[in-house]
């Protein structure tokens, strides 16, 4: 669907170029056409612009044949957005070409070879527009100082937002769609049972409510595990989401024991990664070792305000549990007793007397219930209780401890492994709204790690060495957007490919190909100016900006090249062709633009997801477009007075090699 909302404008170029080309003629005819003059002037009008048709339609197909190639996560989230880009807008060229024509045959033949063409409403403003371009086109081309100061200077302009803007621009893989809905997790160490759990979420959850009340509809509790809940909270107002979500995270700091986490939630969202800023890896020495050096990495920074959240996985808390180790010397006379049981089935056993177990479902009128088997809450309270939990052996009842030994130890922490190797990471993140002190925050990291690495061994009095390595946290994304980076730079070599085709030379091809870097100027000038982001549909929308705008420079160099072929020359060749294609560069430009306002104002619930590629494109092809109109024809007059003047020079050495004759206009031969 996005993929149809984009190219919904872009599908009508085609047939626009094609339609105002068949009036253009029309304009012409002041007495009724036969049929075979009426096929004749229908035929003619779609040949003079069959060639851009077909050539801005390949550019802005080829765009995407580097997206096929693409993996992972950038071909799961553009993949279908492309097709539908790329069958939609390819089969529009075909329209263009052979349906609409056909069409305006029939209506002007039932109209009797005479269609009297009514003005437009705009008809004043397009003719004011028309005279003002050439007036403004014709003292930039007939100076040549302009002519090579624009270029420079828009190529001065792009090199300083790559250095200086799109480093300012946040990184994400997608925007997140609207949602009113907003999630404060807890995960919390030392927990011994879920009912210790939800005290700690209902003391969050009145902390949330008491400070944040007048804003939230309702709450909803969830509790995963023991260690890990969540609450979820339901806005009244989806506006809030930004304020109420930094104000949140401000107000639930981490502490030693209990980490905080705070995210909008849309039931309807893709699931994608939402990495931290800050990623170390400890791996090598002892779990003990590793665990030390990461609690003291983590108290590091924060005693720093490095970071302000800051917590490490798996946890170094190593809470009391309940450990049974079975006398298996006694088993054989047990068993001679007449014990029946073994020591899953104790295992089994004692989990039903502490924590439940689940035995099934039970279903009654459609709707299927949970099963669990526990002993009473106030059966078992303390650690004599499991000890004399009676176990039948035979004919008599014996406690639990005379087989085997139960008693409280510290239960190790969770393991886990990257690549086969044990391994403890210790993550830190921003604030929400802080997203821009990123860079500056991992220097100060950095530092902190390269003087803490130094003696961290002698000063915590380890038994191992463990290494200690700085991760790229982010790595996702960025292998994500260098994909379309490379994307990008093969789809310029693409279009550069079919303009060379079908112009047959590399100079003409290079000044089409230069309304691509005008575009990327505005695309970036339009994310900074809205705060947007770089992310793969702002990736994206330069894809498909390179193919959209090489479109405009495509009409203007074809009518160029096509009038002085004629006779005229380049600075006459570039002035009539501007203002014979300047209604149809308005046009078409008007209307991809006006097809993409929807989506770069991000409208509907999930429009937030495209707005950077609707900016992306809508002000990339207004600057281009508004560019491309005088530095194509600059380029043309330069690159073909300079031609001319050389095949002057050596017709005036070798004459019989032009066939010029005496007394002749002495125009540069075709």
């Amino acid at each position: 669907l996005g993929g149809l909302a984009l190219s919904a404008g872009m599908n009508v170029d085609a047939s626009i170029v094609v339609m105002e080309n068949i009036f253009a003629h029309m304009e012409k005819i002041k007495h009724r056409l036969t049929p075979e003059e009426t096929l004749h002037l229908v035929t003619e009008s779609v040949k003079e612009v069959r060639g851009p048709v077909i050539g801005s339609t390949i550019a802005s197909l080829v765009v995407f044949l580097p997206l096929a190639l693409t993996k992972d996560l950038t071909n799961a989230v553009l993949g279908d957005l492309s097709m539908a880009v790329v069958f939609s807008h390819g089969l529009s060229a075909i329209v263009a070409l052979f349906l609409v024509p056909t069409i305006r045959l029939h209506l002007l033949n039932r109209r009797g070879g005479l269609e009297q063409l009514s003005a437009p409403p705009i008809a004043r403003q397009i003719n004011w527009l028309e005279t003002t371009y050439e007036r403004l086109l014709n003292l930039y081309i007939h100076k040549h100082w302009p002519m090579i100061a624009a270029p420079i200077g828009l190529t001065l302009v792009l090199a300083g937002l790559l250095y200086f803007g799109l480093p300012r621009l946040e990184k994400e893989i997608i925007g997140l769609p609207d949602t009113d809905w907003i999630i404060l997790g807890v995960n919390a160490q030392g927990m011994n049972n879920v009912k210790e759990m939800e005290g700690q979420i209902d003391e969050a959850e009145n902390e949330l409510l008491n400070k944040f009340g007048d804003k939230i509809l309702y709450t909803f509790v969830q509790i995963q595990r023991k260690n890990d809940g969540m609450i979820m909270a339901r806005l009244k107002d989806k506006s809030d989401m930004d304020v109420m979500w930094k104000t949140i995270e401000g107000n639930f700091a981490n502490t030693p024991t209990i980490r905080f986490w705070v995210v909008p939630w849309n039931p309807a969202e893709l699931p994608i990664p939402n990495p931290p800023s800050l990623e170390v890896s400890i791996k090598g020495g002892t779990p003990e070792d590793r665990a030390m050096v990461a609690k003291e990495i983590n108290s590091g920074i924060t005693e720093q305000d490095i970071f302000p959240n800051v917590w490490y996985e798996p946890g170094t808390f190593m809470p009391e549990g309940i450990v049974f180790t079975p006398y298996t010397e006694l088993w054989p006379e047990l068993q001679r007793a007449g014990a029946t049981f073994n020591t899953y089935d104790l295992a089994d056993l004692t989990r039903v007397a502490t924590e439940g177990k689940s035995i099934g479902t039970l279903t009654q009128d459609n709707k299927s219930m949970g099963i669990n088997m526990q002993f009473p809450d106030h059966y078992l309270k303390t650690l004599p209780d499991i000890k004399a939990l009676p176990i039948r052996v035979g004919q008599k009842i014996i406690p639990l401890m005379a087989l085997g030994n139960i008693e409280r130890q510290a239960v190790a922490h969770d393991i886990v492994r990257e690549d086969g190797q044990e391994v403890t990471k210790v993550f830190g993140k921003v604030k929400k709204g802080a997203e821009k002190e990123k860079s500056t925050r991992l220097e100060q990291a950095k530092e902190f790690l390269r003087t803490f690495t130094k003696t961290f061994k002698k000063d915590l009095e380890l038994t191992s060495t463990p290494t200690i390595a700085l991760e790229d946290a982010e790595r996702d994304i960025t292998a994500a957007l260098n994909q379309l980076y490379w994307s990008v730079g093969t789809s310029i070599l693409l279009i550069f490919f079919v303009l060379y085709l079908q112009f047959g030379s590399i100079i003409q091809a290079l000044i089409i190909l230069s309304a691509a870097p005008i575009g990327l100027v505005g695309v970036l000038l339009s994310l900074l100016t809205f705060k947007s982001t770089i992310s793969l549909n702002s990736s994206l929308g330069v894809i498909l900006l390179s193919g959209i705008t090489v479109a405009n420079s495509i009409m203007l160099a074809d009518l160029t090249l096509k009038l002085v072929a004629e006779g005229h020359s380049p600075s006459e060749a570039a002035l009539l062709a501007a203002k014979r294609r300047l209604r149809p560069i308005l046009i078409t430009s008007l209307t991809t633009v006006l097809g993409m306002i929807p989506v770069a104002i991000g409208m509907g619930e999930g429009g937030k997801i495209l707005r950077p590629l609707g900016l992306a494109v809508s002000g990339g092809l207004w600057f281009s477009m508004t560019f491309t109109l005088f530095v194509v024809p600059g380029l043309e007059v330069l690159t073909l007075g300079r031609k001319q003047k050389l095949l002057v020079k050596k017709e005036q050495v070798y004459p019989s090699q032009f066939g010029f004759q005496e007394g002749g206009r002495g125009e540069v031969p075709k």
